[in-house]
């Protein structure tokens, strides 16, 4: 188990990293990212953890980074009070490719630092050869910047396949209130996606009901 406010984790060579039944913490004088992936790791896997952003954004803006080629499974995990992005994904050399698969997380209250801005997941450029977002649950109650949600977009790059379904989605108000915005929760750009793309059974609340 990691010990609050003084955990970064960072991976840059090798494979099949796995982080799993830890606790993460971010704190005010650290500013740490918890979980950051660059070089040659090829799969991390997160699974049965607690990362609290602390309502901080961190100094690269994410619970996880992952900059790899190759697959992020974050499963299982509760992120809760991020200030700025939940995940950021990218790779810079467009001949690799990412994989990204987050399921049955439980994720509370993105955007909690004045100024950010945050989404839970946010792709930079690079290949992502498929984006599976399935049995999640999220719950925006509170926010100090609002929160985009699930952004399936890169400026530079292509994204082949996606499928976003079994989501259970809620938020306390809605877009254009002083409080608690939520943008929205899903959003696609067709001009970056070159294969088959599903958001299927799915059940959004604005309202909190």
């Amino acid at each position: 188990n990691a010990v609050p406010n003084t955990i970064l984790g960072q991976e840059s060579s090798g494979s099949n990293l796995i982080v799993t039944n830890c606790k993460f913490t971010v704190g005010q004088q650290n500013g740490n990212v918890p979980i950051a992936s660059g070089g040659s790791c090829d799969t991390l896997t997160v699974r049965y953890c607690s990362i609290d952003g602390g309502n901080f954004d961190t100094a690269n803006g994410p619970l996880i980074d992952f900059q790899s080629n190759g697959t992020l499974t974050c499963e299982y995990c509760y992120l809760h009070n991020t200030g700025g992005d939940i995940f950021n994904c990218a790779r810079s050399n467009g001949s690799q490719h990412q994989t990204l698969v987050f399921q049955n997380n439980l994720i509370e209250n993105n955007g909690m630092s004045a100024g950010a801005h945050p989404d839970y997941l946010q792709l930079g450029s690079g290949t992502f050869d498929n984006i599976t977002i399935r049995f999640n649950t999220t719950y925006q109650h509170a926010s100090v910047a609002g929160t985009q949600g699930f952004v399936i977009a890169t400026s530079n790059g292509s994204i082949t396949a996606s499928d976003i379904s079994y989501n259970t989605m809620i938020a306390k108000d809605t877009v254009g209130t002083t409080a608690f915005q939520m943008s929205r929760f899903v959003e696609w750009d067709a001009s970056a996606s070159t294969g088959l793309h599903t958001c299927t059974y799915n059940y959004v609340d604005f309202t909190a009901a």
